[in-house]
């Protein structure tokens, strides 16, 4: 008994094993993941939540960015070796939401993950009514340069300037990664794919070419 205790201790649980039959999708096949399914169980809960406060009109501001944040927390104690080092750091210049460190990549997504995010890179929520505005793109754009940082995301409840009219906020994310700045960018259907058991990985991959090589002349 008291080896197979350990051997449970010692089990190498992976969350974001992959199915042969669809590479995208997550699962849980054994009681061995039992921790995985209540992290992915919070994830679920923070995410309700989040669409609630999101359909309430009366809702307050502080009210609305403290559900997003709180799923983005979530979102990312997703991912083994993900850990979020800082939180809410103000100063009288600036507010970083969120710096998450990368201890180490699975082979399976280094190759494109090391290139995309490196080892350290920001987070800015912005649950607003509106899409988020070139200046708030070059606001984020800026902490980056400031702080030497390669990349970084910004989850939005409505994504960013860039329809058909106004292509204003991706053209600046795109200039600025001419730059050596990566600033991806996932909104409220992405956060609902991680809750249908999505990889948020492969979401951030999809988010990565969504911006820089889909409609590349726009």
């Amino acid at each position: 008994m008291e080896y197979l205790f350990n051997s449970i201790k010692s089990y190498n649980i992976n969350l974001f094993r992959l199915q042969n039959s669809n590479p995208f999708l997550l699962f849980f096949d054994s009681i061995l993941e039992i921790e995985n399914q209540i992290t992915f169980n919070n994830y679920l809960a923070a995410y309700k939540q989040f669409i609630s406060i999101y359909k309430i009109k009366s809702a307050s501001n502080i009210e609305k960015k403290e559900s997003l944040e709180n799923l983005v927390e979530c979102l990312f104690k997703l991912l083994p070796n993900f850990e979020i080092i800082e939180k809410n750091l103000v100063s009288e210049a600036e507010e970083i939401d969120l710096i998450v460190h990368v201890n180490s990549y699975d082979p399976m997504n280094a190759d494109i993950l090391e290139d995309i995010l490196g080892y350290t890179f920001l987070v800015e929520c912005r649950n607003l009514v509106d899409k988020v505005d070139a200046k708030q793109i070059r606001d984020f754009a800026g902490k980056l340069k400031t702080k030497n940082i390669k990349s970084g995301i910004i989850i939005t409840s409505q994504g960013i300037t860039g329809n058909s009219q106004d292509r204003a906020g991706r053209r600046i994310i795109r200039d600025y990664a001419n730059q050596g700045h990566i600033i991806i960018v996932l909104d409220k259907n992405d956060l609902e794919s991680v809750s249908q058991k999505i990889s948020p990985l492969w979401i951030i991959r999809r988010a990565y070419t969504r911006m820089y090589f889909k409609n590349l002349k726009n």
